[in-house]
């Protein structure tokens, strides 16, 4: 639904050059850029996972990447632990990188659901968050 926010700015945005300049521009020339993915936006669910397993912080106190409590493993604001690496690696993808840690965690309930956090199960499903 995000990418429809930008597709509503770039039409009227080519609405207010006005129909002469729009017509002008011959069809197969008209491109159609995405806008970059807001990662700030996530599903209600993911947003609940991140307060619950890192208090929806990417960083410690230090500024070092935040490792899990229990499991040293788990990285980052969505807490996914360093058996995903090569995975993520594969998609390109860096788990200690802020926005990279987001992109696998929609990958992963994409993929798998919630069940990579089912550990944190009892905190973002009873929203006691």
């Amino acid at each position: 639904m995000q990418w429809l926010k930008g597709v509503t700015i770039i039409l009227l945005s080519a609405a207010s050059l006005g129909n002469s300049v729009l017509n002008a521009i011959p069809a197969n020339e008209l491109v159609f850029i995405p806008p970059k993915q807001d990662f700030t936006i996530l599903p209600p669910i993911l947003r609940k996972i991140a307060l619950c397993e890192s208090g929806d912080r990417h960083f410690d106190r230090d500024g070092l990447v935040l490792r899990g409590e229990k499991n040293p493993n788990d990285i980052g604001r969505f807490q996914i632990n360093l058996v995903h690496e090569a995975q993520a690696a594969s998609l390109g993808l860096n788990l200690f990188i802020e926005e990279d840690n987001a992109k696998y965690a929609l990958y992963l309930l994409e993929t798998q659901g919630t069940r990579p956090w089912r550990y944190s199960q009892f905190c973002w499903n009873n929203e006691q968050i």
